[in-house]
């Protein structure tokens, strides 16, 4: 996707912190025709949540990326803000 960008992108950043309404929210987007790709951008630092909350998102994360929404795909992107913003990819200390 050179030169390109997303439109109409939609920022759910609870939809994180419980499995149920992470699939709820997907599973809408993937019914709706005017959405032609699912993208999950997911913090490293989510994985300092409470072990429950995130076993339960690499399960549900787990299934959806091998089997796709309606035909769909699903990208599930990772970044650390912390390092964009020093400017460096060096892990903080």
């Amino acid at each position: 996707m050179v030169n390109q960008g997303f439109s109409n992108p939609m920022d759910l950043p609870e939809v994180m912190k419980d499995a149920s309404t992470l699939s709820r929210a997907v599973r809408i987007m993937a019914e709706d025709h005017s959405i032609d790709f699912i993208v999950l951008n997911l913090s490293v630092h989510f994985f300092d949540s409470p072990p429950q909350i995130v076993a339960d998102a690499r399960k549900y994360l787990s299934e959806v990326s091998r089997s796709g929404c309606n035909g769909k795909p699903v990208i599930i992107a990772m970044h650390d803000f912390a390092n964009i913003i020093r400017g460096s990819s060096a892990p903080a200390n």
